[in-house]
């Protein structure tokens, strides 16, 4: 204990403001490419991102690229150095989040996986 110390705590009401109702019915996903996953980390309504990584490595792949699709317009996210991991900043009533990853094998040729969706 500090004393004179005001503890404001700036997340945890954040946290607790969630509802069940704002739960996602498919908040995981496995891409067989990379043998990659993909989540929704819940934390409230705003405090929702995406995350996708990778299990194949460096061995593997020389970088790989997330590209989403979210609010109708697409981006891009690139990593080349591993582990390969994406997060994804979700704008708060986000109810629908389109993967697709690619990424350059260590022998130059370049692969992308199949599309997956996540939904509220």
């Amino acid at each position: 204990m500090i004393e004179g110390l005001t503890v404001t705590p700036t997340f945890q009401h954040k946290l607790l403001a969630a509802d069940p109702a704002q739960a996602w019915k498919k908040d995981q996903a496995h891409f067989t490419w990379g043998d990659a996953r993909a989540m929704i980390l819940n934390l409230g309504p705003e405090m929702t991102t995406g995350y996708v990584y990778l299990q194949a490595d460096d061995s593997v792949y020389s970088q790989a690229t997330l590209t989403y699709s979210v609010g109708g317009k697409t981006f891009s996210l690139t990593d080349e150095i591993y582990p390969y991991e994406f997060t994804v900043p979700l704008p708060k009533g986000t109810k629908r989040l389109s993967l697709q990853l690619s990424g350059q094998e260590v022998g130059g040729r370049t692969t992308r996986s199949e599309t997956v969706v996540l939904e509220q």
